[in-house]
């Protein structure tokens, strides 16, 4: 599978926070899909089974680690790798992501190499097969 043929769902209820993760992966040739909530998500990877789900760990109704439980009881690990974002530096917290079904958690800062590295080795994406331009566009609404 191409990086172009890589589907990445981003689930966070900050327009802003998926503006700049979107440019991010697209700038490295991802498809990228957004969703607000954990049930969004849900309905999505359902229909349309993205090939890595990025949520951010704060949501409104469900967390991220709800979101990870419901995503693992319906799909296997190795169909659909799960990372958590969050701005919380708690030491407990990688914990609770693991046990929630994700493959890693990542701290939001204003760098995004982590975040991307991490999309990247779970997707088996090597660098070779990117691009180095970053390119924005104006989030949906």
């Amino acid at each position: 599978m191409a990086i172009a043929d890589k589907r990445i769902l981003i689930v966070d209820d900050d327009v802003v926070e998926r503006f700049v993760l979107r440019g991010a992966f697209e700038a490295r040739n991802y498809v990228v899909e957004e969703c607000n909530n954990a049930e969004e998500a849900l309905d999505f990877c359902s229909a349309h089974r993205p090939s890595l789900v990025v949520t951010d760990i704060n949501l409104p109704g469900a967390s991220g680690h709800d979101l990870a439980r419901r995503l693992r009881a319906r799909f296997p690990t190795s169909d659909m790798p799960i990372v958590i974002i969050t701005g919380a530096r708690s030491p407990e917290g990688w914990d609770r992501a693991i046990e929630a079904g994700a493959q890693a958690m990542v701290l939001k800062t204003s760098d995004l190499t982590p975040i991307i590295q991490t999309v990247d080795r779970l997707l088996g994406v090597t660098e070779a097969s990117s691009t180095a331009t970053i390119r924005m566009r104006p989030p949906r609404r």
